[in-house]
């Protein structure tokens, strides 16, 4: 089933397919029956795979890093998914859109992919609203551990590059 569905999906732009996977399991996962579904199918077959560093309680030790949900729009999806943890961003103080598009390709022979996004992201404001109606929808605590990739905008000039930062 896999490959027959990766083969359809490589018919489109990579960037395009990822827009549309994504939309795909939030709708999947507002269905609460689909969405245990999907958390029993990528709970991890062994056992307690709990972690704790430097005081924080991972779920299991596998992650996903930044690039993949960059506006924290997915964090429900990609905890159903099975990560104990995910890196959003990368986030700038302000919108932007990014690189022209196209700005994703794949490398099949090597099952990759070159990111040339160049930080499209909706701005920290909207970004931590976002992340503060999510906690806030969980009871504040527990589960995934949400971590922030954050960087310049394109527009900021090097020498001023540490007030983007700060």
């Amino acid at each position: 089933m896999y490959k027959i569905l990766r083969t359809i999906l490589f018919f489109f732009p990579a960037e395009g397919v990822h827009h549309f996977s994504m939309k795909v399991l939030k709708g999947m996962c507002r269905v609460g029956v689909l969405r245990r579904l999907v958390d029993w199918a990528c709970r991890p077959d062994e056992g307690n795979l709990e972690r704790e560093v430097l005081g924080l309680r991972f779920g299991n030790p596998v992650g996903l890093g930044a690039g993949f949900d960059k506006n924290a729009l997915y964090l429900r999806e990609l905890e159903a998914l099975g990560f104990g943890f995910v890196e959003i961003g990368t986030v700038t103080p302000k919108p932007q859109d990014g690189n022209e598009q196209p700005r994703l390709f794949r490398l099949p022979q090597d099952q990759g992919l070159i990111n040339r996004m160049g930080f499209n992201n909706e701005g920290v404001g909207v970004i931590a609203l976002r992340l503060k109606a999510w906690r806030e929808s969980r009871g504040g605590a527990g589960g995934l551990i949400v971590g922030g990739n954050i960087g310049k905008n394109k527009v900021t000039p090097n020498e001023d590059a540490w007030k983007d930062y700060e």
